[in-house]
């Protein structure tokens, strides 16, 4: 079964699917980030920080 994460990208929410994730890019010395995802026509600019990013898609990831 696929697992989702939400993400909102400039005032838009996303669902994606974790497995899709390619990269999860530090920007603004990890203030922000950026996801890039396999089959979106654009990175996803996150105001979440790096950290946080990633310990949402590991949550998702790493749950039993």
């Amino acid at each position: 079964m696929s697992k989702y994460v939400e993400v909102i990208s400039l005032g838009e929410r996303y669902k994606v699917n974790v497995e899709h994730i390619s990269l999860i890019q530090s920007t603004d010395g990890g203030r922000s980030c950026t996801l890039y995802v396999v089959g979106y026509p654009n990175a996803l600019m996150l105001d979440t920080s790096y950290e946080d990013a990633v310990r949402l898609v590991m949550s998702q990831v790493c749950e039993a």
